[in-house]
């Protein structure tokens, strides 16, 4: 029973008039849909609405041949002009041709292509062309196991429908580029019970019959309104036979060819004759004057299956997949519109700390050295203008730091001003006031201890200590060496002379203006 509040689908269905797609306008019709037929056979058109209608659709019939894409593009304005627009659009119609290759003519040949390959053609830029505008929209085309796996006699049909599986994976995915809400998929076919071995041409000396096993038009169409109800698939298979034709294809494509160069062509034609000129369909639709409506079945139908497992297996299974990934897309859904704050208050975005409140939370100190809390004095500490032992003042690196972590609570203390020797202690990595084993002779050793700058270094050390004398703008005349191998005592100073000399040599250097005299120098 249709749902009322369901808006009626509009359905455009070519080749309509028999077979796998008159069967599909039956099965549509039973939802009550808006059922447009598409074919050239007016009794078989004619006949196929009033089955849709007696199923409880709508139905308009329009004589059409798919080979002509202006009257395909015609057919689809009278089709919204009618019903509005277009949901579903089915490619079904086609022609072929019994024989073997070399006996089919190159018109021939033309007419099965343009019919069979390029009335898809036509008929999907009609529907895309309509689609496309409204972002809305679903393809369903009538492939076959044969577009996988050709077989002898029909290399004109065999051709179409592998075109079609590479035409109709071209637009898929040119689809999805454009993130359109179109879709297109393709049903793969078994061997159907069809009017086809009735009017197909064929130059068989037998009359010819589909492969087996052999399913009814109405698995097929069940197929195919069910790949219209799930779009979303690339496509869809129908019949253990197909699955195992694709499959055989894909694993042992050799060993088909001999199966089939011996098997092939017996088992395309029964063991009756055929009779001498039977009207065919390739230029002139056979169901019109003076032919009759052909119906949906063959003459096969006590060699035909009703039902296929594997399509059952298959509908199941993907109707239990569909319900699963709507449900992950309501949970994400669900879980984006948290994350957004669509399912709970926003917290308030935090505001951005002043620059005398960044802290670092890895080491609980202030994020940024030179910004120190208000009220503390931030002149430079007299030490910046004291020489240090390669003759230049001192940068902020090697000034130490508090090896304490301060707590962002508490308030930040500057550390104490480092004396001269503490500068130098930290520029070479020696403790200066601490013994140094340096593995060599102490040649002071047993000396009375001295003090200040009246005791030249050690002979083996490269450093110069500047004197009383020594205006504070000059350096060493020699490279500096660790100080690591003076003896305690020797040539250093305490932490108050270091201090006491940096204060004078600030405040009152002498001779600055003097060129150095000879005295002046450094004892060496």
């Amino acid at each position: 029973m249709t749902d009322p509040a369901k808006k009626t689908e509009t359905v455009v269905i070519t080749g309509a008039s028999a077979g796998i797609g008159r069967a599909t306008a039956e099965l549509f019709g039973k939802r009550g849909a808006n059922v447009v037929l598409l074919a050239r056979g007016v009794d078989g058109l004619r006949e196929a609405a009033k089955a849709v209608e007696d199923a409880g659709g709508t139905a308009l019939e329009i004589s059409t041949d798919v080979a002509d894409f202006q009257a395909v593009d015609a057919a689809a304005a009278m089709a919204e002009t009618s019903f509005g627009p277009i949901d579903i659009w089915v490619n079904a119609a086609f022609t072929s041709v019994f024989a073997p290759f070399w006996e089919i003519k190159p018109d021939e040949f033309r007419r099965v292509t343009e019919v069979s390959y390029l009335g898809f053609v036509h008929g999907t830029m009609a529907a895309l062309a309509r689609m496309r505008p409204r972002n809305q929209g679903t393809i369903v085309q009538v492939g076959s196991a044969l577009g996988y796996r050709a077989i002898p006699l029909q290399s004109a049909y065999c051709g179409a429908k592998h075109a079609i599986n590479g035409f109709t994976e071209s637009i898929r995915t040119e689809l999805m580029h454009d993130h359109s809400q179109v879709k297109i998929t393709i049903v793969q076919m078994p061997a159907v019970n069809t009017p086809q071995f009735n009017w197909v041409l064929s130059r068989l000396p037998r009359r010819p019959q589909p492969v087996p096993p052999i399913y009814e038009p109405e698995v097929a169409a069940e197929g195919v309104v069910f790949a219209a109800d799930h779009p979303d698939r690339k496509e869809h298979w129908v019949g253990a036979s197909t699955v195992g034709t694709i499959m055989a294809q894909k694993f042992a494509a050799p060993l088909l060819d001999q199966y089939l160069a011996r098997t092939g062509f017996n088992s395309q034609q029964t063991d009756e004759r055929e009779p001498a000129n039977r009207p065919h369909n390739l230029w002139q639709p056979v169901d019109q004057p003076p032919g009759s409506d052909q119906g949906a079945h063959g003459r096969f139908d006590g060699k035909s299956k009703s039902s296929s497992v594997q399509l059952t297996i298959t509908e199941r299974v993907e109707e239990a997949g569909a319900t699963v990934r709507n449900a992950f897309d309501k949970l994400l859904g669900a879980g984006r519109d948290n994350l957004l704050g669509g399912g709970r208050p926003r917290q308030p975005k935090p505001q951005p700390k002043s620059s005398q409140e960044t802290w670092s939370e890895a080491t609980s100190q202030q994020g940024d050295q030179d910004a120190l809390p208000a009220g503390h004095d931030t002149t430079p500490p007299a030490h910046d203008t004291t020489p240090s032992a390669h003759g230049a003042a001192p940068s902020a690196e090697t000034v130490p730091s508090s090896t304490e972590a301060t707590p962002p609570s508490a308030e930040p203390t500057l550390p104490e001003s480092p004396t001269p020797s503490e500068i130098r202690m930290s520029e070479t990595g020696a403790d200066l006031h601490q013994p140094q084993d340096t593995g060599l002779p102490d040649p002071f050793e047993g000396a009375p201890p001295l003090s200040g700058m009246d005791v030249p270094p050690p002979a083996d050390t490269a450093a110069v200590v500047p004197t009383e004398d020594t205006p504070w703008w000059r350096g060493p005349e020699t490279p500096p060496q660790a100080e690591s191998t003076m003896s305690p005592g020797v040539g250093t100073l305490s932490p108050d002379e270091g201090a006491q000399m940096a204060d004078e040599e600030v405040m009152a250097p002498t001779e600055t203006d003097a060129p150095p005299t000879e005295t002046d120098q450094p004892h060496s």
